[in-house]
């Protein structure tokens, strides 16, 4: 993992800071009740309680921002409480402080961890209310064998808050009922709407004086995602390279605009705000899961992003399909999805299916990490299938050599792989998630690059990867007998064996395939996390930005991003603004 000192020069140490890890907010007096509020209505998703509470300060916990650290639990001492009808009239448990309670490890990275954390605090017999059962108030709870296994924090979502304690109402126990625990009981219910009200203020002042951000709450860990290394922004200087000389200028940027054909559209940023500019109709939900990509990068920064304007965000598969059928010169920076090395007006940005792909049975990103992470958890290598497979459309020429070959190449066991027809086969679809039943997965080029590849790693399946000239921003993360295994190009008949060699020598090195299984998944949860794709757009933002040799005025066909989103506005190129080839 990298420190903040080895950054990539693109991403300031200050900015990653803002956004990794904001700053606190001063801490409030310790409130005279114990119990710890978890407010679900809260804004922004505040208190959080055990996980640091970078954002809120956790009032009255004295658990302000340290992640629960050996703290004191100041407010949590239970003084004055006196506990009465639990066996501790008058004691107060002064001085008991949960010392240690680290909540070991409560890191939420957003891979499950379905709360299983806590480890080992129980808090059997110290009768501390409002310790890790927030907002259920225990009061005289003994909380024996708890352990919060309801508190689901499913990717820092905190989800729930359930504690589902082994006392059967919302963790009250029975024998506790006399008069002393509801005299308790009532006088601490009183600090409780106090502290609600208290912490909500803190909160609303907070998020008052940083409007238009929402700021991370996880730890940048693995799996959360790590602090990514040069290489992950190494597409950033090779596609900008064309205009390091000459800088991007409005000619340029307008007749991309102007030039760009279907599924295109130009995309403004001003003062944070983010504006969508005459857009065409895409294929399928593309052009919709890319704006969601961009209103969740303007959510997440705010008037952290840059002033710039792209002229054109294509959304097809080929990027010369969506730019200049008019024959513009000079056309600036295309966004595509792909490239290959003669592509030198594109430069890549990550696809849409890193929101979301329903036509391809997909579920959000964020959500589709933690399903396939449990899935290879729930199938160990040794009880997966021997066998190389795939499943994919006959478009292209390496799947087309492979389905011309399929007859000859279906009589060895280790070969799974279907060429099929969507429309016609379709019973024969198999999930993402069926894929981490095998050992070996074969990923092809599709009719350019193939969207599917960013999803086999999470499996911890060795990859087969013939060799192709389109990439997306990430290959260059992709080390052969690391995290993948590449082959020369399958591109006729005659090389479809080739594939089927590479899974003999996976099969005859078995300590090889793990090898680069467990590197796919590694790369699979630490990198391609929702946290690194939005680090790599506003990185890609702001160097794009630097280029510019003009102010950003807004356009006359544009509309905020939350418009086009709700409106789905499309324009014909002749209904734009815009001379064909602005000269």
């Amino acid at each position: 993992m990298q420190t903040v000192s080895e950054l990539p020069a693109g991403i300031t140490a200050a900015q990653l800071l803002a956004a990794v890890h904001p700053s606190p907010p001063p801490p409030p007096p310790p409130p005279p009740p114990t119990y710890i509020v978890n407010n679900p209505n809260a804004p922004g998703g505040c208190f959080n309680s055990g996980e640091g509470n970078t954002g809120c300060g956790n009032a009255g916990s004295g658990n302000v921002g340290d992640g629960n650290g050996n703290n004191n639990n100041q407010g949590d001492d239970n003084v004055g409480a006196s506990n009465r009808g639990n066996g501790n009239t008058g004691n107060a448990n002064t001085g008991n402080q949960n010392s240690g309670n680290e909540n070991v490890g409560n890191e939420n990275t957003g891979f499950g961890n379905v709360g299983n954390n806590n480890g080992g605090n129980f808090n059997s017999g110290n009768q501390n209310p409002g310790n890790n059962n927030t907002g259920l108030m225990n009061s005289g709870n003994d909380n024996v064998g708890n352990n919060n296994t309801g508190n689901y924090n499913i990717g820092n979502r905190n989800s729930g808050s359930i504690n589902n304690s082994d006392d059967t109402e919302s963790g009250h126990n029975s024998r506790d009922q006399d008069a002393g625990h509801f005299a308790s009981t009532t006088l601490q219910l009183s600090g409780f709407f106090f502290l609600a009200a208290s912490v909500l203020l803190l909160c609303s002042a907070y998020y008052s004086n940083h409007p238009g951000k929402i700021l991370w709450k996880e730890k940048p860990q693995a799996a959360g995602g790590v602090i990514p290394p040069k290489e992950w922004f190494q597409s950033i200087d090779q596609d900008l390279a064309p205009w390091n000389s000459t800088g991007i200028s409005y000619s340029q940027v307008e007749n991309a605009y102007c030039g760009s054909g279907a599924g295109a559209f130009r995309m403004q940023i001003i003062g944070g705000q983010i504006y969508i500019v005459g857009e065409q109709e895409s294929f399928q939900t593309r052009g919709h899961s890319v704006k969601m990509m961009l209103l969740h990068l303007q959510n997440t920064f705010g008037d952290m992003l840059p002033d710039v304007d792209v002229g054109a965000i294509a959304t097809g598969d080929l990027p010369g399909d969506s730019v200049s059928p008019h024959g513009c010169p000079e056309i600036g920076p295309v966004f595509s999805f792909s490239k290959r090395p003669e592509d030198v007006k594109a430069v890549r940005w990550p696809d849409f299916g890193f929101y979301d792909w329903p036509e391809a049975h997909s579920i959000p990103w964020e959500f589709f990490t933690i399903a396939i992470a449990k899935a290879a958890r729930a199938m160990p290598w040794q009880t997966r299938t021997s066998q190389l497979f795939m499943r994919a459309a006959g478009i292209g020429p390496t799947r087309e050599a492979l389905r011309d070959s399929q007859d000859e190449l279906s009589k060895n066991p280790l070969w799974n792989v279907k060429i099929i027809d969507w429309g016609g086969n379709s019973p024969s679809f198999v999930t993402v998630l069926d894929h981490c039943k095998f050992r070996y997965l074969l990923h092809t080029a599709g009719n350019t690059y193939s969207g599917r590849l960013k999803y086999l790693p999470f499996c911890g399946s060795a990859i087969v990867m013939p060799h192709s000239p389109w990439t997306e921003f990430w290959y260059g993360m992709l080390e052969h007998g690391k995290n993948v295994y590449r082959t020369d190009a399958v591109n006729h008949r005659e090389d479809a064996w080739i594939a089927l060699d590479a899974a003999k020598a996976l099969e005859k090195d078995d300590a090889m395939a793990q090898t680069i299984a467990r590197g796919a998944h590694e790369l699979a949860v630490n990198m391609l996390t929702t946290r690194n794709i939005e680090l790599f757009m506003l990185e890609l933002l702001k160097r794009y930005s630097q280029l510019m040799d003009f102010k950003v005025a807004l356009h006359p066909d544009a509309e905020s991003i939350e418009e086009s989103l709700m409106g789905q506005n499309f324009m014909r190129p002749e209904q734009r603004t815009c001379p064909i080839c602005h000269m």
